[in-house]
């Protein structure tokens, strides 16, 4: 009877009937589904709102100061060298469908995630060798240095484990990994299982009742993920207290929303950064003279008012990361060294065109290339506009001979680290694989980033990062226009609630309701 009345609901909508509070019970609200739930393949957030309660990594970020704590492994030594990672592993955690985490399920999970080399693969390439010393105890190995090993693992877009004999159980011989039964069912560590997923209503979980943390009186037993396509639906749901959190309210409602004394609502800085990436490799964006061109000649004041909360980036790397360089120059808007630019580039007015390609749907895409176009076009610059859906336009990032001439884009961080975003978007190694780089190739920067990812001294690997800042404020493959910051939004009564700003989420099973 709930499903169906949950069904009426959706079609009524939320704001009409509403779902009442109950107690043990959160509802979290979104304005898309999760893609997919199998985390050998999906590393969106959107995911992670269902799967970070459900799979577990062996050591997990601190979300306060992103410091390293064990997790499903309770401690771990890394060899002098930077090659290798002995972890102990917890003997006290099980999988939902009853058989034990040991360390047979982390080489299963490590080497299904490798084989099937979708996104999460990426994080674990340098992982190559994998000895188990027995039940509890593996050894992860790599051919080199590598300065990431506790990141990669405490990293939940990464290696979390998944249950073998589940997995098992559901290959086929043309399916051995058991992919494509892995989108849409699970089986965890973590502290809530999937009890049904009704793909555009909603996720349900409910706990774990043997998950190794054990449970109080206070834990919330059940998880509603509902999906909600309007965002105007989301904001009265918070509002009427029918939701507990809330993840996409228009982000110009913020403000007002904090001003509800039963709601809480602010902007994080996240470790993501925004772009504007221009192809490098070809046409007239090539001409680092032109980029810079463009650079001078878009006010990126104006552009910020197009997304609330937003921070001016100096550089590449937010501020909140390892590597952060104050002193960086920032392009300051000024139309007439533009014109100078473009003038000994060999274009005068009105003889440069290029088309800036959104995604469809993101409003501040919209109104933040409605500026590029009118900024750039009091330099004699014509600017056509695109928007594709996300599904689209996903694909021709990989492909530079493809991609968009000059495309808005964000890129988060793998880890509390500038790595990942620095590598998949200007490293030339992205270029043509799972990252979103345009075209631009500079083989400087690729040893800096190179050295950096077998650097542990911290120290050392900041300075190496600034260095490679340096390089990319020098030649714009793209424009660093803001750090990105996330919104977070949730009703005043819940209590122990930590924003992860790295994975955009929250930790359900650490939130409780004072009623």
């Amino acid at each position: 009877m709930r499903k169906c009345i949950g069904a009426v609901i959706l079609v009524l909508g939320f704001a009409v009937l509403g779902f009442a509070v109950e107690e043990g019970v959160l509802t979290v609200v979104a304005t898309t589904d999760p893609p997919r739930l199998d985390p050998a393949e999906i590393v969106s957030y959107e995911a992670g709102m269902v799967t970070y309660s459900v799979y577990e990594p062996l050591l997990a970020y601190d979300p306060v100061d992103f410091s390293i704590k064990p997790l499903l492994a309770t401690s771990w030594e890394l060899d002098p060298n930077g090659q290798s990672i002995l972890l102990h592993l917890r003997e006290d955690a099980t999988f939902h469908d009853g058989t034990p985490f040991n360390a047979e399920a982390v080489k299963f999970s490590l080497d299904r995630a490798r084989t099937m080399n979708l996104a999460p693969a990426t994080y674990l390439q340098k992982m190559t060798q994998v000895d188990i010393i027995d039940d509890y105890t593996i050894k992860l190995g790599s051919d080199g240095p590598w300065a990431f090993w506790e990141d990669a693992l405490a990293c939940k877009k990464a290696l979390s484990i998944v249950s073998p004999s589940y997995v098992k159980a559901h290959a086929t011989g043309d399916d051995p990994w058991a992919a494509e039964w892995m989108h849409a069912h699970t089986c965890g560590t973590g502290p809530y299982m999937v009890e049904e997923w009704v793909t555009g209503q909603y996720v349900k979980m409910v706990k774990f009742p043997d998950y190794w943390k054990g449970w109080t009186d206070r834990n919330f037993h059940t998880i509603f993920v509902r999906t909600v396509r309007e965002p105007s639906v989301e904001e009265l749901m918070i509002k009427s207290g029918e939701a507990d959190i809330a993840y996409g309210p228009p982000e110009e409602h913020m403000a007002e929303l904090d001003k509800d004394p039963n709601i809480i609502a602010k902007f994080l800085p996240g470790m993501a950064q925004q772009f504007f990436l221009m192809q490098c490799h070809e046409g007239a964006l090539s001409d680092v003279r032109v980029r810079k061109a463009i650079t001078y000649g878009i006010n990126i004041d104006e552009v910020l008012e197009v997304y609330p909360g937003a921070v001016k980036a100096q550089g590449a790397i937010p501020r909140t990361m390892l590597g952060a360089d104050p002193t960086a120059v920032i392009y300051p808007y000024d139309p007439l060294i533009a014109r100078l630019l473009l003038k000994e580039a060999g274009y005068g007015p009105g003889e440069l065109e290029f088309q800036v390609t959104g995604i469809a749907g993101a409003e501040y895409h919209r109104r933040a290339a409605l500026v590029i176009q009118q900024n750039l076009a009091d330099i004699g610059v014509n600017v056509k506009i695109d928007f594709m859906p996300w599904s689209v336009i996903f694909p021709l990032f990989a492909d530079p001979s493809a991609s968009p001439e000059f495309y808005i884009f964000y890129s988060a961080a793998r880890f509390a680290d500038p790595h990942g975003i620095l590598w998949e978007c200007f490293h030339s190694g992205a270029l043509g694989q799972a990252g979103f780089n345009n075209g631009y190739s500079n083989p400087e920067f690729d040893r800096l980033l190179d050295e950096a990812e077998v650097t542990a001294d911290r120290e050392k690997r900041a300075e190496l990062y600034r260095q490679a800042n340096r390089i990319l404020i020098e030649e714009v493959p793209g424009i660093f226009v803001w750090e990105m910051p996330y919104p977070f939004v949730y009703r005043a009564n819940l209590r122990n609630v930590v924003p992860d700003v790295l994975f955009r989420s929250y930790s359900y099973y650490d939130i409780y309701r004072e009623e």
